[in-house]
């Protein structure tokens, strides 16, 4: 996508931002967002919310309850109002930062800040999170292990943040909201075609390897439940009549007699060569 040039650019004072149109300002990231204090003390504000690399910041969702967190291990951990940026600076070169439109709280690694009342939210959201401010990121980043890389608080208050004037920055904002929520739906779209055709896929070969490939072909009951039908000239056999042998490969924790004594019993069980 192409967009038409401004009349004027000059040079941002930031080399990996370069030029910029005439009329926009850099300010550094003091100046721009104010960091908020607020944390749990003995009552929990709205649900748990983490950092998402394509969506920004969102309700956390578990796979396994337990490992949500009880409301007294929850003191001290970070409250997160609408419209305040959350930023993770130990995720930063994976966009770990976003204006937040929930409620909630985040971990104490986190912090939440506060944006300047002429400065348009949405913009802010999209600006922090572009690709060209990554990398500006990645640049101030350190630390050892590449998963735990963190910017200093002091690069962060000095870190520049380029800001249009408000009606050009609503403006932008509101266009990238447009764009961005056409890609997703395409994205979305996708992603159910994809599922699909991998039910499609697996159904093709579940047909294939059960019903064979001549639709016209005498069926009979295989006298498995689960299996159904199968062709009146297949066959059903046991899995031990078509095994040879089982080689067993070596692992450190087979070393032990009792555990080699045990794996003997499963596979000698697993061929039928001994009762349970």
């Amino acid at each position: 996508m192409s967009f038409p040039l401004y009349a004027e650019y000059k040079d941002s004072g930031v080399a990996w931002l370069g030029a910029v149109p005439a009329g926009w300002e850099v300010h550094r990231f003091r100046h721009v967002f104010r960091e908020s204090g607020e944390k749990i003390d003995d009552t929990v504000v709205g649900p748990m919310l983490s950092v998402s690399g394509y969506r920004g910041i969102e309700v956390k969702e578990y796979d396994d309850e337990n490992r949500r967190r009880l409301d007294e291990e929850l003191i001290g951990y970070r409250i997160v109002r609408p419209g305040q940026l959350v930023v993770n600076t130990m995720w930063l070169n994976y966009a770990g930062l976003g204006v937040s439109e929930h409620e909630g709280h985040v971990s104490p690694a986190y912090r939440s800040y506060w944006i300047e009342r002429d400065v348009d939210r949405r913009f802010v959201h999209h600006l922090m999170r572009s690709s060209i401010y990554v990398q500006g990121y990645t640049r101030l980043l350190t630390g050892i292990r590449p998963n735990s890389l963190q910017m200093s608080r002091d690069d962060l208050m000095d870190f520049p943040v380029l800001l249009p004037p408000l009606a050009e920055q609503e403006a932008i904002a509101g266009f990238l909201d447009r764009e961005v929520a056409k890609i997703d739906g395409l994205v979305a779209e996708q992603e159910r075609l994809i599922a699909l055709l991998k039910e499609k896929r697996q159904a093709v070969i579940s047909h294939a390897v059960t019903k064979g490939l001549n639709p016209n072909a005498p069926l009979k009951d295989s006298g498995i439940e689960w299996l159904g039908q199968i062709p009146a000239h297949w066959e059903v056999v046991q899995l031990r009549r078509l095994i040879a042998r089982i080689e067993q490969g070596w692992s450190p924790e087979c070393e032990s007699p009792i555990q080699k004594s045990v794996m003997r019993l499963k596979v000698a069980q697993f061929c039928g060569l001994a009762s349970g």
